[in-house]
């Protein structure tokens, strides 16, 4: 005859669940991460809407600014930070409406420089101003020229976060197998 005991140890086991689910998740989150990097691509031209957004490589641009953020045990946050640009990744990913604000611009005067054609606005070119002729019509292009940067932009859907995620989510599960190891 063969006796058995077992000894069901509740707390030991709830910690070594919770300690593997943690490091699981955080698992997860950086494969996340890294696959919504992945699917940003550099290009000098612009991805087609409903194709995750193109970067031109810029220090700061859309794969740098990519975070994951562990709040608890049970909740970690993946995706762009907003310390540059809070609403422009919320448009890339899901589309809207835009406007900027307005800039404060100095206004021409005589003796300083500015541009007297749009033509110049446009190459960056300024020219030293000599009559108030000359400073009413740089004041002119400069304020139509904040008007065209102040109109209101479209931005089509270029998801990155959601196909990441989608990519991913099969992938997942196996983050957790054999995380509650025995003491």
């Amino acid at each position: 005859m063969i006796s058995v005991t077992t000894e069901f140890r509740e707390k030991a086991v709830s910690r070594a669940a919770k300690i593997g689910s943690f490091k699981s998740l955080k698992h997860a989150g950086f494969g996340l991460r890294q696959t919504a990097r992945r699917l940003v691509k550099k290009s000098k031209t612009s991805s087609q809407p409903g194709t995750p957004p193109h970067t031109r490589g810029r220090p700061g641009g859309l794969k740098k600014v990519m975070a994951v953020a562990i709040i608890d045990q049970d909740h970690v946050d993946v995706g762009p930070e907003n310390t540059r640009g809070p609403t422009i990744w919320s448009l890339h990913e899901f589309g809207g409406r835009s406007q900027r604000k307005a800039r404060k611009r100095k206004r021409a005067t005589i003796g300083g420089t500015a541009p007297l054609t749009l033509e110049n606005f446009k190459l960056g070119s300024r020219v030293r101003i000599r009559t108030q002729a000359q400073a009413d019509r740089a004041n002119e292009i400069l304020d139509r020229q904040a008007q065209l940067e102040q109109a209101v932009r479209n931005y089509p859907p270029r998801p990155f976060m959601k196909p990441a995620l989608a990519w991913d989510l099969p992938r997942m599960p196996d983050n957790w197998k054999g995380s509650i190891q025995g003491q």
